[in-house]
């Protein structure tokens, strides 16, 4: 499962959190879940909304107003989390683009 933080107020700072669940279901009851990985997102568009890749559940997409960032989670059991966000341009399409939300 994958989650995004509030951007934090103060900091500015947001958070992309992955969580592995299976331990819940090894000892159901158990509240000391935590994030396997945590990385932060870039500054600049608060991102909304996450995608996994179907064909691919180490492939996460997720988007803000302005800006989409493909993340890919290293290997299974790894805290290392890659992005990639391509830079956008009007001409890049043929047509008017508004905001991604």
């Amino acid at each position: 499962m994958a989650t995004l933080s509030a951007v934090d107020s103060s900091s500015g700072v947001q958070e992309l959190s992955l969580w592995d669940l299976r331990p819940l279901t090894a000892s159901p009851g158990s509240s000391s879940l935590q994030p396997s990985a945590t990385t932060p997102i870039p500054a600049g568009d608060a991102q909304h909304r996450i995608c996994y890749n179907p064909d691919d559940p180490s492939e996460l997409l997720t988007n803000g107003r302005r800006r989409a960032y493909f993340w890919r989670s290293q290997l299974p059991g790894s805290s290392l989390i890659s992005y990639h966000s391509p830079p956008l341009r009007a001409g890049d399409f043929h047509q008017e683009i508004g905001d991604f939300l």
